[in-house]
């Protein structure tokens, strides 16, 4: 299996290849995260027809979580991967037409402004070319007092959560170590840190913004809402 491309540069969209590693290896410990959304998901719970936009949305791991948990929420994903795309839209059948996802870069959402009462990313903004313009655009179709939640790889992270993830990760043993470290490598290192993070959050149009290590896991969080 060829990976060298998710090595070499963490801005090209994943192949059909890399979109299986990640399917079956990756996705299952990123999966850890997923309950840190599930206040804001709960914000909405009984409100019929709430837009959510999954932003990076890879193979539809986190909508199909969105699906089974929220059955009136409707929501989008967007990734830059077709391979992924096809993935994700293949694991969303069952839902029908209230969960979709479309190939499109984070750097330019195919959506009007002020449509989504919720914007949600997970892991995806380490491979923007331009993050804070990708967070613009996250921003920039939110609802104003809406909600947006960031959740990335640590740079600064503690080796015991990397530790953690990797025995959440479905590999065999011998090779959790090789996981720990090319986490700690290759996705932590060009990941962003708390200040770097907080850099971010303080050029974007949000109110109460919060940037927080994600407890007992090697990530952080931006949670806000659009001015």
């Amino acid at each position: 299996m060829n990976l060298l491309s998710m090595v070499k540069d963490s801005t090209k969209p994943y192949t059909r290849l890399e979109s299986k590693f990640y399917d079956h290896f990756i996705a299952p410990s990123v999966a850890g995260f997923y309950s840190h959304f599930e206040q804001a998901l709960g914000l909405m719970e009984g409100m019929d027809e709430s837009l959510v936009l999954d932003v990076g949305c890879g193979g539809g791991q986190l909508l199909e979580y969105i699906a089974k948990r929220r059955p009136k929420v409707r929501a989008v994903g967007v990734d830059l991967s077709p391979d992924q795309i096809r993935r994700a839209k293949k694991r969303l059948e069952p839902y029908g037409s209230r969960m979709s996802a479309i190939t499109a870069s984070a750097l330019d959402l195919p959506m009007p402004d002020n449509e989504f009462d919720l914007v949600l990313s997970i892991g995806s903004i380490k491979h923007w070319p331009d993050r804070l313009k990708g967070l613009e655009q996250c921003v920039r179709v939110l609802k104003p007092g809406s909600r947006l939640i960031v959740v990335e790889a640590d740079r600064g992270c503690r080796h015991e959560d990397v530790a953690y993830l990797a025995d959440k990760t479905p590999l065999p043993f011998f090779a959790k170590p090789l996981f720990r470290v090319f986490y700690l490598l290759k996705v932590a290192g060009p990941s962003l840190d708390m200040e770097e993070m907080r850099g971010l959050a303080k050029k974007l149009p949000i109110k109460k913004a919060r940037v927080t290590r994600v407890p007992g896991l090697p990530g952080l969080m931006l949670d806000a809402v659009k001015k």
